[in-house]
């Protein structure tokens, strides 16, 4: 009976701590400081390898450097085997995949995510995808989708999109929103 209480004991210390550094990652990143933030947010990766929320942020905010792709890939990667299901997480790994040119895994992924989209959410994907790979004129694309852009957020992709289009200003507008 002792081994069971000191296990539960030392099991919520544990979930406590990832907790803890988790919380403070966020408020770091609410203050914009996310050299801070990624560091609180490893921590509680550290205590957790398959923390989805900590995978998550991880992710995001080392996506944001183009040194730092394949890590953010990583963290991603783990954020949806632990919560396969969740959208937020499949469209930011969606995301990042399609702009580091990982075609093969894109398309498995667009066939698993494509039931969690209505037909003009996934039409907009798949449109988007399409242009990224330079299948399709990108003026096209942003003729018809221009208006709904902010829909879902594909941000990465959507600005290369518009690079291609030799949109610059539209692109930086795209990647500076919330």
């Amino acid at each position: 009976m002792k081994i069971i209480i000191i296990l539960l004991t030392l099991f919520f210390v544990h979930c406590s701590k990832e907790v803890q550094y988790t919380k403070q990652a966020l408020a770091f990143e609410k203050e914009n400081k996310k050299t801070e933030a990624i560091y609180y947010y490893t921590l509680a990766f550290n205590e957790n390898k398959n923390y989805t929320l900590a995978n998550q942020r991880l992710g995001i905010l080392l996506s944001e450097s183009v040194h730092s792709q394949d890590i953010a890939l990583f963290h991603l990667r783990n954020a949806r085997e632990s919560d396969p299901g969740n959208l937020e997480i499949n469209l930011q790994y969606y995301d990042l995949l399609l702009i580091n040119n990982e075609i093969e895994t894109v398309n498995l992924l667009n066939k698993e995510i494509r039931k969690q989209f209505d037909l003009e959410t996934y039409k907009f994907i798949d449109e988007l995808t399409n242009c990224v790979y330079k299948k399709d004129k990108p003026e096209v694309f942003l003729k018809n989708k221009i208006e709904g852009i902010f829909k879902i957020n594909l941000r990465k992709s959507i600005a290369v999109c518009l690079d291609i289009a030799n949109l610059k200003d539209r692109k930086n507008e795209i990647l500076e929103s919330p």
